[in-house]
């Protein structure tokens, strides 16, 4: 795979068919691409994360997918994204994120963990 981000790669994550590459670069946009890995192509257009730094990403299945970082949670379908807030709570950096049952996890900077659903965190 010849590819792709003009500074560092932080975030590496395949979906869960291992037919998808996610990519996190660490260039001023922290810009997001997602590549069928085997032809090198774009999957869907490049997009920016976040102006600060991203930290994490995780699949929900093979469409859908989760950027965290410093001043993000982001939720993906098909390339588009929007933001998550918290509820109830001021920001919290967001450091990794997983998911089980179609929920998401992330873990923030204050100690705390955020279960995630309709682009809503509550700290659990």
């Amino acid at each position: 795979l010849r590819c792709c981000h003009k500074r560092a790669v932080v975030v590496v994550e395949f979906s869960p068919n291992g037919q998808l590459l996610l990519t996190i670069g660490q260039d001023d946009k922290n810009s997001l691409k997602v590549f069928n890995w085997r032809s090198g192509k774009l999957q869907w257009p490049e997009q920016p994360t976040s102006r600060a730094k991203a930290t994490g990403a995780c699949w929900k299945d093979n469409r859908e997918y989760a950027t965290v970082g410093l001043d993000h949670i982001k939720f993906w379908s098909e390339g588009k994204g929007s933001m998550g807030k918290i509820t109830g709570g001021k920001w919290d950096p967001m450091f990794c994120v997983t998911q089980v049952d179609g929920k998401y996890f992330s873990g923030g900077g204050s100690g705390g963990i955020y279960l995630w659903a309709g682009g809503n965190g509550t700290r659990v």
